[in-house]
């Protein structure tokens, strides 16, 4: 019997104090992935907390780490991290919020001076940063160029609505990123002085998870950090509270750039942290609650002429002691008034006639299903997922139990969670006047709040009509196939990897680990993708997915569907690529026969109704529109149209691509491609049972492979360039694409793949480090297969439309350097000891051996080539990289798209 008023455990395994200066500490042993560690410093300081002529300066402060501390100078940090195989961004990195700071580390576990080091490095960011004038001069223009990415039709309506989400408070002034003029004017001493206000041991904490002794990293955080100290009168740190509201707020906010239509009621609550089992019961009902609401909810979205696109219940934190009950939907314009009184009555609906018991069986089997799944992975949750836990139980007193005790709890509560009780606490749902009724939209240009206050009035004056709880569930399949048989077996002892070839020609992979207790991946694939569509059926084919999941499967529709699914954790998709195509999937081992019975209804009892199409009708016109609005989808789609020379298999989709799918067609392509062969994939912790395998994969007739076909598009060729006139913000983003047509083969492509990282880092250097002429820099390497086999770069990165060319011509000059002579060989081993560091942790997860073994697939190889990579890594040299780079990146082959501001 559980007491509802006891204080709740924490962690079993958490070792969890605090020094006598006031730091805290959490130490959790954990190993996954293996010889690795998460390292966090978390500072209670952040935005909120800046005076008025440090506005954005807590933020740089963040910056002002990398740049100069007592043990490492400018920007040697990075350069440190990349020497041990470590990457700036993934393994080292920082955030800045309103109330809180975060620094971040990971560093592998295997040499004790990387361990040493990283201390020193959180040591440094608590208490000594050097804050060299010349190194915040750089970073304010980092900080400014930041602050101009950020720019943008979202930013302004978030600007727009938080004087009413926060109404009362500090936090709509003092949004992290600072405001222009603060961000060019403010002195070095107001920088200073909020570093020194704030970074101090009573309002920091260290935390570490990962693959080590526990007893051993709590000594090195009291030798570290026990010395430092609290000034003799620091400044009291206020916990901001938002200022109550009795009426409800209502606002409209246009934005002529925002892509899509939204409406939503916030309702603000006063709530504590959980802290006692009663605590968490409460916490329980809220939860079945939103479930049972947003069930309704997805169920709505789904009927053809919904009045949302996609709505959404759920509780948003607003600050440490008040949090907001939230209904939102996504909706087009016309719809929005539908969208609103259709929410308001979901809600009057739940109030009066209640719940179906049949509904709060399935949130609970949801719930439950939930923590059985992260309870058997227990001893394998990702380390960066357990310090996440901590964080929230630091800044935000958030209950960091650990999977044991909740799974125990959940089990123990869950089931006297009734009906009525459920019925009695929905009441309570945004009945509050302390709400905010929000509109937003880039097409509804005269709104007024007088309208929606009349629209809110509409949905609460409807007349409800009693819903049908009427709940028939059918089983999944309501005959089992027949098996098939194993023609032929084969296996790989060194990848621990045995093949099976069926009868009915499907091949299975199966590879066993145990890196994860329960998780079984499959990814299936057959050569054919959209390139087996004519040009008369391509647009039905793609979107023939979606009719079929808008259409449910079997003898169920879609509402039925997720009814029977309900409780079971399983994942299952077939996905339509250029030239491939198949299934992508998870699940538990308990439900791998429903996996593997959804992948057989998919390949012989797919449904294609009237109402799935109607759906998926709706959607892609909603599409259409967003993407004639949204300034990145006409910038991305005009540099897709420009590099395939538009042609009709890649430009943007208009209203006549929309009018042009076809019901039959749709159904025709799908079932002809999926009636095919397949090469399943099977990686996780699975039992070999033959009979499931064969009775679901192997008992269809299947035709046979069918290869990609070639409809008439050619690879760019020559320099093409081109401008576009976008927004009203003084923002400029340069893309560039370089393609070779070359045939590569593994080695090459790895070393193709090094060149583009070494160039990746020198432009950072010059264009951030060096320069703060950008906030970050995107360049990446890839192969392809289709038309013919080709290898390109894209390079991508926004800065002041003042700059362009000058940046333009820094960048080309760069790349052409690049191909005069091969990289330094302390660049190569930098990028080296990354590929390896990461080959180490790939090597135990389930996901990367799905992608490497699809990979060998698509390419036709043996599987046996990814125990090559890291030789091949390995024996690269310098010259390797330098050849690879000449034959992939062409400067004569090459198009260049520039995003300017509008012009008057």
């Amino acid at each position: 019997m559980t007491r509802f008023d006891t204080e709740l455990p924490a962690h079993p395994h958490l070792r969890y104090g605090k020094l006598e200066n006031g730091l805290t500490y959490y130490v959790l042993q954990n190993q996954r992935p293996e010889n690795r560690a998460e390292l966090r410093l978390v500072v209670r300081a952040g935005s909120v907390l800046e005076d008025d002529d440090q506005q954005g300066l807590a933020h740089i402060v963040e910056h002002m780490a990398f740049n100069g501390t007592k043990r490492f100078g400018a920007r040697e940090l990075v350069n440190y991290f990349e020497r041990i195989g470590m990457r700036f961004g993934a393994h080292l990195n920082a955030q800045t919020g309103l109330d809180d700071t975060i620094y971040k580390l990971q560093i592998p576990m295997d040499d004790p001076e990387i361990l040493t080091t990283a201390f020193w490095i959180l040591r440094d960011w608590a208490a000594d940063l050097l804050f060299l004038p010349e190194e915040i001069e750089r970073e304010r223009k980092v900080g400014l160029e930041e602050w101009r990415q950020g720019r943008g039709a979202t930013t302004r309506v978030r600007e727009k609505l938080f004087p009413y989400f926060f109404h009362g408070s500090k936090y709509p002034d003092r949004l992290p990123i600072g405001t222009e003029e603060s961000l060019r004017n403010f002195t070095h001493e107001a920088l200073i002085r909020f570093y020194k206000d704030w970074y101090r041991p009573d309002l920091m904490s260290v935390m570490m998870v990962g693959d080590f002794d526990s007893d051993e990293m709590v000594k090195q955080i009291e030798l570290n950090f026990g010395d430092l100290s609290n000034s003799e009168s620091p400044r009291v740190r206020p916990v901001e509270e938002l200022g109550w509201h009795e009426e409800t707020f209502f606002a409209s906010v246009f934005d002529e750039e925002i892509p899509h239509s939204s409406i939503a009621i916030l309702e603000k609550v006063k709530e504590g942290p959980i802290r006692n089992t009663s605590d968490y019961r409460k916490a329980l009902l809220k939860d079945l609650s939103v479930r049972i609401m947003n069930e309704r909810l997805q169920n709505k979205a789904q009927q053809p002429k919904a009045p949302f696109l996609g709505a959404r219940a759920g509780v948003q934190a607003l600050c440490p002691t008040v949090s907001g009950n939230v209904i939102s939907a996504v909706a087009a314009p016309k719809d929005l008034k539908r969208a609103l009184v259709s929410m308001l009555v979901e809600i009057r609906t739940m109030q009066e006639y209640g719940i179906s018991s049949a509904e709060l069986k399935r949130a609970k089997l949801r719930y439950m299903a939930n923590v059985d799944a992260m309870y058997e992975e227990r001893n394998k949750t990702p380390s960066r997922q357990l310090i996440k836990e901590m964080i929230s139980h630091f800044t935000s007193e958030e209950p960091f139990l650990g999977i044991e005790h909740e799974r125990i709890l959940s089990a123990a509560i869950l089931p006297s969670l009734s009906k009525e009780e459920i019925e009695d606490g929905l009441k309570n749902w945004f009945v509050s006047s302390a709400k905010v009724v929000h509109l937003v939209s880039g097409e509804i240009k005269d709104m007024n709040v007088e309208q929606l206050k009349e629209w809110n009035e509409e949905g609460l004056d409807v007349v409800l009509e009693e819903p049908n709880f009427e709940d028939k569930q059918k089983p999944l399949l309501s005959k089992l196939p027949q098996n098939g048989s194993i023609v032929s077996r084969k296996e790989w002892p060194e990848l621990d990897l045995r093949e099976w070839k069926l009868s009915n020609g499907n091949t299975i992979w199966i590879k066993q680990t145990d890196f994860q207790s329960d998780r079984i991946h499959l990814n299936a694939i057959a050569p054919g993708g959209l390139r087996a569509a004519s040009m008369d059926e391509y647009c039905s084919a793609f979107a023939s997915n979606a009719i079929a999941w808008f259409s449910g499967l079997g003898d169920h529709d879609l509402q039925g569907l997720m009814n029977v699914l309900a409780g079971k954790k399983v994942q299952i998709h077939p996905y339509f690529q250029s030239g491939h195509h198949g299934f992508e999937g998870v699940c538990t081992s308990e439900d791998l026969e429903t996996m593997l019975q959804l992948v057989f209804l998919y390949q012989n009892q797919s449904r294609f109704t009237e109402q799935g199409f109607l759906r998926d009708q709706d959607q892609r016109i909603e599409q259409v529109r967003r993407a004639q609005i949204d300034l990145n989808m006409r910038y991305q789609d005009q540099f897709r149209r420009l590099y395939w020379q538009d042609h009709p298999r890649h430009r943007p989709w208009s209203l006549k691509e929309v009018s042009h799918i076809n019901l039959e067609k749709a159904e025709t392509f799908f079932k002809r491609m999926y009636a095919r062969s397949f090469h399943f994939v099977f990686v996780g912790n699975i039992d070999l049972n033959e009979d499931k395998i064969l009775r679901y994969l192997g008992s269809t007739a299947t035709l046979p492979k069918i290869d990609p076909s070639h409809h008439g598009e050619s690879l760019l060729q020559g320099i093409h360039t081109d401008v576009m006139h976008l927004g009203s913000e003084e923002v400029a983003q340069i893309q560039m694409r370089f393609v070779s047509r070359v045939q590569t083969d593994m080695r090459e492509r790895i070393a193709a793949s090094i060149f583009g990282t070494v160039l990746k880092h020198r432009l950072r250097k010059k264009l951030r480090e060096e320069r703060g002429d950008t906030y970050s820099v995107h360049f990446y390497g890839m192969d392809g297969l289709y038309p013919e086999p080709h290898f390109y770069y894209t390079l991508h990165f926004g800065c002041d439309p003042l700059k362009v060319e000058e940046l333009r011509q820094l960048v080309l000059s760069i790349f052409q350097e690049a191909l005069q002579a091969p990289p330094q060989i302390n660049e190569l081993e930098i990028v080296r000891q990354q590929l390896l560091r990461a080959h180490e942790v790939n090597l135990k997860e389930n996901e990367s051996w799905v992608a490497q073994l699809q990979n060998a697939l698509k390419r036709e190889k043996s599987p046996m080539r990814i125990l090559e990579y890291p030789k091949y890594v390995q024996e690269i040299m310098c010259e390797d990289v330098f050849n690879a780079g000449v034959k992939c990146l062409s400067l004569d082959n090459r198009l260049e798209l520039i995003w300017l501001p509008q012009t008057d």
